[in-house]
């Protein structure tokens, strides 16, 4: 847990202030930056608290937008998900995870390889939700129940999508956030 949240404010710090940078490299160069950025700054960590590196090790997934010129930037790493939403339409992001096998973590050796970042236009899609991997697992996982959650997904009844994930029972987290794309 506190490796994934240092993780989350060391992102949100280093899109915050080199946003601009990020944003005009190549999707590829992006996530082996930013993937060994996190790598070293969690190292740091475990070592100032005498603790094996792997003790933070986590995965990561955000969405972030561009001020000046409104593209938008995905950043996957590890077994969450990332799907997209285009009129009637939803995008995995990550590519078919419905029968991922091998997790990555931010510690895993050859992390940056696994990493992915996508850069898009605005206008591409008009939303994202970022799923851990039980919720994705849950949510679209199950082809019975897939098709009716896509419909959820793509009207944006976020509440009844909290409440069908509260209710299932599961042993892994099932977090996940929706992000609207503003123009």
């Amino acid at each position: 847990r506190k490796g994934a949240d240092f993780i989350v404010s060391l992102a949100f710090k280093v899109m915050s202030t080199d946003c601009e940078y990020i944003f005009d490299i190549s999707a590829e160069k992006a996530a082996y930056i930013l993937t060994d950025y996190f790598r070293k700054k969690l190292k740091e960590l475990a070592k100032t608290e005498n603790l094996a590196p792997e003790s933070y090790s986590c995965t990561i997934s955000f969405i972030c937008q561009q001020k000046k010129t409104g593209r938008v930037m995905s950043f996957i790493l590890g077994d969450s998900n990332i799907y997209a939403v285009k009129g009637k339409k939803i995008d995995c992001l990550t590519g078919s995870r419905e029968f991922f096998g091998r997790c990555c973590s931010i510690m895993t050796d050859g992390a940056a390889g696994q990493s992915k970042v996508m850069f898009m236009d605005r206008n591409t899609y008009s939303g994202f939700l970022i799923t851990s991997d039980g919720a994705w697992r849950i949510i679209f996982g199950n082809k019975e129940k897939r098709f009716g959650y896509e419909d959820v997904l793509i009207n944006e009844n976020m509440k009844e999508l909290s409440a069908f994930l509260d209710k299932e029972s599961n042993t892994d987290d099932c977090s996940y956030a929706y992000l609207k794309i503003l123009s």
